[in-house]
């Protein structure tokens, strides 16, 4: 299985991904980070928050589905909410040596390899505007891209503080 991801026709090699899904206050947040070895192409889902996984166990078979304006689809099985991935507009975006785009619809479904090893498929609608997505109609959203990747689940919070000059 190769690890890569499409956009406006153009290929690339995924190199490095990362999926953390911390219990944050009875709820699981989602924290997804998908990169080129260059670190100059790739993509991040962050601040989402996934109200129906409980345990990452649960994981295998789910659909994260979202329309541009937040609101899910009927087969989104995890309970998206990104309501807080709006505050962090810098990470939740793609990258591409072009540009970067705005997410339209996103499509993520997780299934199980072995363990908490995951196969991950996204397809995504993209726009290069910056405008707010409530801004936008859905033909606004006009480029197509998809990436399918291997990743090992933890739940490890990566927005904590860990070093002690911190404190």
């Amino acid at each position: 299985m190769k690890n890569s991801m499409q956009v406006q026709g153009k290929s690339y090699d995924i190199a490095k991904t990362e999926l953390h899904l911390p219990a944050m206050d009875e709820v699981r947040m989602m924290y997804m980070s998908v990169l080129t070895a260059s670190e100059t192409e790739g993509f991040g889902l962050y601040e989402i928050e996934l109200a129906l996984l409980e345990d990452i166990d649960e994981l295998d078979g789910r659909r994260m589905h979202i329309r541009p304006n937040g609101e899910t689809y009927d087969d989104d099985t995890l309970g998206t909410d990104i309501i807080g991935a709006d505050m962090l507009t810098d990470l939740n975006c793609w990258h591409t040596f072009d540009g970067s785009y705005s997410y339209g619809d996103i499509l993520v479904d997780f299934r199980r390899i072995e363990g908490r090893t995951y196969r991950v498929n996204v397809e995504m609608t993209l726009t290069e505007s910056d405008e707010e997505s409530q801004d936008l109609s859905p033909e606004d959203y006009n480029i197509s891209a998809t990436a399918d990747f291997t990743v090992t689940v933890d739940e490890v919070n990566p927005m904590e503080q860990t070093d002690a000059s911190d404190m």
